[in-house]
C-alpha cells in the first residue's frame, strides 16, 4: 500500500460530497493505474521486457487493492461512498460477473441513498460516467446528468453559473471557472451521442458509434473536427423506428451499433444493409446491429 510520505502533498480525492475515500485507497489505485499505462506505452514502443515488468507490476496491485477494499459480501470497495467504488470498478481487477455486481450495487446505491446524485471530488468524477456506461448502467448517468439540486451540475445553473465550478457547492472563494469537475460532459458525446475514439486504433483513425439512448431522449446531435475531418452522429427514436445518421471522413472507419431487433430490421439510406456497399455487418450484441463502415455518410434506420 502506498500511503503518506513526510513532506509530500497526500490529497487523496479532492473536495468530494463527504470526506475523501482513504488515501491509501486512492494512492493504491493510482500507482496500478500508472504500471498499467506504462506496460502499456511499452507495447506501443516495442519494448516487450518493459511491457511484462508493468503489466505483471499493475497485476499485482489490483490483487493487492481487490484484498485490501473489495467487500464482496456488501457488494463495494470500502464503505463505497464518495468515489470509493468508482475507484476500484475503474481498476478493473475483478472476474466479469464480480464486476457487473459491483457495479450494478453502486449504480443503485447512487439512486436509493444519493437521490441520484453523485457524491465524487475531482479524481472520481473523471471516471465516474465511463464506469457507469461500461456497466451498462447509463440510465444512472442520465438521471446524475439532470439534477438540479445539490450536489449537481444542474445545481450550478440553478445558482447562475455559465461555468464549471471548482467544488459542487460554489462558495464564495473558489474558481468559477475550472475544469476538474466537468468530466460529465464527455458522457453527453461519449454516451449520449455514443461517439467514442477506438484505444486500439487511436486519433481517430477507428471510432465507435454506440448512441446509449436513455431517459426519454428522443434525438441527438453530435459533431467533431479532428486533424483527419469532420466526423458526426445524429440519431432520432420514435415509438416505431430509430434513424442513426454518421459521417465519416476519408482515411477512417467506424464501428456503428444500430439497436435492431435483427438484422434484417436495418436500412441504409432506404437500402437492405447487406446490399449496401462499403457496410459490413459484423455481429448481434446486446439488442443492437454491429455494423464496419468505411468513410462516408450513412443513415441507418431500424424498427424500435
Amino acid at each position: 500500500m502506498l500511503k503518506d510520505r513526510p513532506g509530500s502533498w497526500n490529497l487523496a480525492d479532492w473536495l468530494c460530497v463527504g470526506e475523501s475515500p482513504p488515501k491509501e485507497l486512492v494512492h493504491t489505485f493510482y500507482y496500478g493505474l500508472c504500471a498499467c499505462i506504462v506496460s502499456r506505452a511499452a507495447g506501443v514502443l516495442g519494448m516487450a521486457e518493459e511491457e511484462k515488468r508493468y503489466a505483471d507490476l499493475s497485476a499485482r496491485v489490483q490483487a493487492a487493492f481487490d484484498r485490501k477494499f473489495l467487500d464482496l459480501d456488501a457488494r463495494r470497495f470500502g464503505d463505497g461512498r464518495c468515489g470509493a467504488d468508482v475507484f476500484g470498478l475503474a481498476l478493473g481487477g475483478l472476474p466479469a460477473d464480480q464486476q457487473s455486481a459491483v457495479a450494478n450495487a453502486y449504480a443503485d446505491r447512487i439512486l436509493t441513498e444519493n437521490g441520484g446524485h453523485l457524491d465524487t471530488g475531482f479524481l472520481a468524477t473523471s471516471m465516474l460516467f465511463d464506469v457507469l456506461s461500461d456497466a451498462g448502467r447509463d440510465d444512472v448517468a442520465f438521471t446524475i446528468m439532470n439534477q438540479r439540486t445539490y450536489p449537481s451540475y444542474g445545481y450550478w445553473i440553478a445558482q447562475g453559473a455559465t461555468t464549471l465550478w471548482e467544488s459542487w457547492n460554489g462558495p464564495a472563494g473558489v474558481s468559477r471557472n475550472h475544469p476538474a469537475l466537468g468530466s460529465g460532459v464527455k458522457w453527453l458525446y461519449k454516451g449520449l451521442a455514443g461517439l467514442q475514439i477506438d484505444p486500439a486504433k487511436p486519433g481517430y483513425e477507428h471510432v465507435i458509434i454506440r448512441p446509449r439512448m436513455v431517459g426519454g431522449v428522443t434525438q441527438c446531435s453530435y459533431h467533431i473536427k479532428t486533424q483527419r475531418g469532420r466526423f458526426g452522429v445524429e440519431w432520432e427514436k420514435s415509438e416505431s423506428r430509430v434513424t442513426i445518421k454518421v459521417v465519416i471522413p476519408v482515411n477512417s472507419s467506424a464501428t456503428v451499433y444500430v439497436p435492431a431487433r435483427s438484422a434484417v430490421d436495418v436500412t441504409e439510406s432506404g437500402t437492405p444493409v447487406e446490399r449496401t456497399d462499403g457496410v459490413e455487418f459484423l455481429r448481434m450484441d446486446d439488442g443492437c446491429s454491429v455494423y464496419d463502415v468505411g468513410s462516408g455518410s450513412y443513415c441507418f434506420v431500424a424498427g424500435a
